[in-house]
């Protein structure tokens, strides 16, 4: 084994000095063993101390590729057999206990030691290890190396809750940021927060805080939140005995109802009358004892426990409660619900994450079978694969056919919202599966309206072609749950009248096509609505025709368009139709917003007062002006939101697009990257900027996903405030509100500093 470097020199001795002491023959012997060595040493010895560990060994890359590449594969059956001992929880915390007699020394009340003192890394790494020693064993997908793709991997096979994902996932991020900062600053290896009050403001400012105490309580927030969780290995599972004794009927009515109450239920009488209503079905997983058998009584227990630990126990039990509805005992989910207990947490979490899936859910619980795809295939569907679904829908009955691809677009959607809760999706990926839905649907509900009237129109003469061109989130593939479509129609053909029995002119033709597409895709259908589409931003505006030609398209562009149309534009791609004339439309716009510099809009600073002067006006008619102060709980259009980060991308694009064509693209963060890379703004703003949106849209999927609705204002009322927190893993209402007044102080900042 080579070290990376010879330097001796304090500030690179830390770095590239090889860790040995886990080497199979300890720090006493050579470090570089033989390929069969391992194997040959685990068969002997399994140390206690020595399975957790190698949950993370990997080849060292240098030297030999072959026994180095090869190393996992002869111990896997000793880091991961099939039978795991019972003592294995008590041996990582005997470990962990061992490292801190041995190596955390005593300190005064000041100093913290992030990696081995209580609630550290440390703490993390066992638990999710443990986990893995556990269950590895009998599943591959959980034989992951690093702790944060480990967690994910927990979390996608049901064994940690959301919760728990998100408390150690922030924590592993914010302690390991703060320890690389506290070893860059001393260029020594050091995990300790300095006692010094002066080093300890000093670290605190470093770090964005503005003092010491802020930065004390957040690191006491996720110690504790480390600490706690660490603590549930291994102890007994008394969490339910109330669980128990509400579904045994132990409990007198004034005692239910408080039970419940500690339980998390806001509403204790419409949560006893869910549970009468439950206990009438004999067949119920939440029949009373006696009545139920063995393992339908197995189940509700462990249900009512993780729709009691979800983000809004009364809606999760509500949704449940409408499931045993519907279904009996030979209902095939009860057996598979029993064989895999981890999709009992997957299924309490989602029903209380989201009215919106856990309908979806109820009306077609076939769809349970994503659940157990989670975490061991994709969850990414491509718009051909979505598509694909949607070419069975049959368009001879007009009214099943939209029901149909209402509720195959549900399905998509379900699949998403899995993925995103489970944290198997980011929100910008979120976005691109939500925008590869909607093409898909969109595209589908064009042929079918085309269809219909060819069927009674004819076609148009000549080379009669329609297509849809997606502007804002459908152009920048972002959009979010329950979004509208922005779109345009253009059309090319000959003057003159289709050939079928009812003959239309051209131009009448492509415009019924364009008003029967709005109307056929915002009909509510028995399996929900579908979209609303937005037309707006077309040339003649809210006015006028909802089509317009490709010459009358290409002449308005050159000769009227303004600047925010210009904005617009770089959203601008096709989505539907015909997808050459798509892509004509598509060029003729990049031409409008790219082909001149901006010496011809009045320069950059021209174009940033036009955009400033806009992004004011908004504020003035929605009364959220930045100089009141006012923070008005608005992810999209306040001061700070998401509309600050897409002027500045949309600013940047049309100043400098011209000459940078990585700029030249439909979606907000590339184009902050792409900033970024040409080194044409500030790095940290644009980092800001682009971080601040993917933080602010996860919060609106958050937020928009429970019903399905249209929503960006967070809840004034502090109970669905909180219901929000907890679905984007924050304690409570007040610290998710601080965390959003912060990025929205920031974003608005970085804003400012581009355009002005």
């Amino acid at each position: 084994m080579g070290s990376r470097s010879t330097s001796t020199s304090p500030s690179c001795a830390p770095r590239s000095r090889p860790r040995c002491r886990r080497s199979p023959r300890t720090a006493r012997c050579s470090a570089s063993i033989s390929g069969c060595a391992p194997r040959a040493r685990w068969a002997r010895s399994q140390t206690r101390w020595r399975r957790p560990s190698a949950t993370t060994r990997r080849s060292a890359g240098r030297g030999s590729a072959r026994p180095g590449s090869r190393r996992g594969c002869p111990l896997r059956p000793f880091v991961f057999p099939h039978l795991t001992s019972a003592t294995v929880i008590d041996d990582v915390r005997d470990l962990n206990r061992r490292i801190k007699r041995e190596l955390v020394r005593p300190r005064t009340a000041g100093e913290l030691d992030l990696k081995n003192g209580e609630g550290g890394i440390r703490e993390i790494e066992f638990f999710v290890q443990a986990l893995q020693l556990i269950h590895a064993g009998k599943r591959p997908g959980l034989r992951l190396r690093g702790t944060l793709a480990a967690l994910d991997a927990l979390l996608f096979a049901g064994l940690i809750t959301d919760d728990e994902h998100l408390a150690l996932w922030r924590a592993y991020r914010w302690l390991r940021h703060i320890e690389h900062v506290l070893q860059l600053e001393g260029g020594l290896q050091t995990q300790i927060v300095p006692e010094d009050d002066a080093r300890r403001r000093l670290l605190a400012r470093r770090l964005g805080y503005p003092g010491d105490a802020a930065f004390d309580g957040e690191l006491r927030r996720h110690a504790d939140a480390v600490s706690r969780l660490f603590a549930t290995l291994g102890d007994p599972a008394d969490e339910r005995a109330e669980v128990t004794a509400i579904l045994r009927g132990e409990l007198g009515e004034d005692d239910e109802a408080a039970a419940l109450t500690r339980l998390g239920f806001a509403d204790v009488t419409a949560a006893r009358a869910e549970l009468a209503r439950a206990r009438r079905n004999r067949d119920s997983p939440l029949a009373p004892a006696g009545v139920a058998s063995e393992r339908t009584a197995r189940i509700g227990a462990a249900l009512l426990a993780e729709i009691a630990a979800s983000a809004d126990p009364d809606q999760a039990l509500r949704a449940f409660g409408d499931l045993i509805a519907q279904r009996g005992a030979a209902w095939s989910i009860w057996r598979l619900l029993d064989e895999n207990p981890p999709l009992i947490r997957l299924l309490g979490s989602i029903f209380g994450a989201s009215a919106y899936l856990a309908r979806t859910l109820v009306d077609r619980p076939e769809l349970i079978d994503l659940l157990i795809a989670l975490g061991q295939s994709s969850p990414s569907r491509s718009v051909a694969e979505v598509a694909a679904d949607l070419a069975a829908v049959d368009p001879a009955d007009p009214e099943h056919a939209w029901s149909a691809i209402a509720e195959i677009k549900n399905g998509h959607v379900l699949r998403v919202g899995l993925a995103d809760f489970a944290g198997a999706l980011d929100a910008l990926a979120v976005c691109a599966e939500l925008t590869a839905i909607a093409e898909a649907c969109l595209d589908r509900a064009l042929a079918i309206v085309t269809a219909q009237l060819v069927e009674r129109h004819g076609r148009p003469p000549g080379d009669a072609r329609l297509a849809v061109l997606g502007l804002g989130k459908l152009g920048g593939r972002e959009l979010g749950y329950a979004a509208d479509l922005d779109v345009v129609f253009v059309y090319t053909g000959d003057d003159g009248v289709s050939d079928g029995p009812a003959p239309l002119d051209t131009v009448e033709w492509f415009q019924r096509c364009a008003r029967r597409l709005l109307g056929a895709l915002r009909q509510t259908t028995p399996r929900g609505r579908l979209y609303e589409l937005d037309a707006r931003l077309r040339p003649s505006g809210s006015h006028g025709l909802l089509v317009i030609s490709l010459a009358g398209w290409r002449r308005y562009h050159a000769e009227e368009a303004r600047l925010w149309e210009r904005q617009a534009l770089t959203k601008l791609r096709p989505v539907a139709g015909d997808r050459t004339l798509g892509d004509d439309v598509a060029r003729l716009a990049a031409d409008t917003v790219y082909g001149q510099p901006p010496d011809a809009a009045g320069g950059a600073r021209a174009i940033a007062d036009a955009i400033l002067q806009m992004r004011e006006r908004i504020e003035r008619e929605l009364g959220i002006g930045i100089d009141r102060r006012r923070i008005t709980g608005d992810l999209k259009v306040g001061a700070g939101g998401i509309i600050d980060i897409e002027f500045a991308a949309q600013y940047l694009q049309l100043a400098h697009g011209h000459a940078h064509p990585a700029l030249r693209t439909t979606a907000t963060v590339p184009a902050l990257e792409a900033a970024a890379a040409a080194a044409i703004a500030p790095a940290r703003d644009l980092e800001l900027l682009a971080q601040g949106y993917r933080f602010l849209r996860k919060i609106e999927h958050r937020l928009r996903v429970v019903h399905d609705q249209p929503i960006h204002r967070l809840p004034q009322a502090r109970g669905e405030l909180d219901k929000l927190a907890r679905r984007s893993g924050y304690p409570d209402g007040g610290v998710l509100l601080e965390h959003v007044e912060r990025w929205q102080h920031d974003i608005r900042a970085a804003y400012l500093r581009l355009l002005a």
